[in-house]
């Protein structure tokens, strides 16, 4: 065990469309979607459930790593992924 994960990036989703982690995405062809819904506009967002449809059935995500300071996590895999409130 070296610390890696046998794993692929299939999306970056961001509350933030314009932070520098959704424009390295952007740069290296890794698609993004923004989430939630952005208080003040201007930009296009995804409902939970579009989410979790767009993850799965769309980009074939079995599972999800969240970090940062989104308020909901993503638990189970496969179709099954389901949004939790953290504990």
């Amino acid at each position: 065990m070296d610390g890696r994960i046998n794993a692929e990036v299939v999306a970056v989703v961001s509350d933030v469309p314009t932070c520098g982690g959704v424009q390295y995405a952007q740069s290296h062809g890794i698609p993004t979607l923004t989430y939630p819904i952005p208080k003040k506009g201007g930009f296009p967002g995804l409902t939970t459930e579009q989410l979790v449809e767009a993850l799965t059935q769309q980009l074939g995500a079995e599972y999800v790593l969240l970090a940062g300071f989104l308020k909901v996590r993503v638990v189970g895999g496969g179709s099954k992924l389901q949004m939790r409130r953290p504990l």
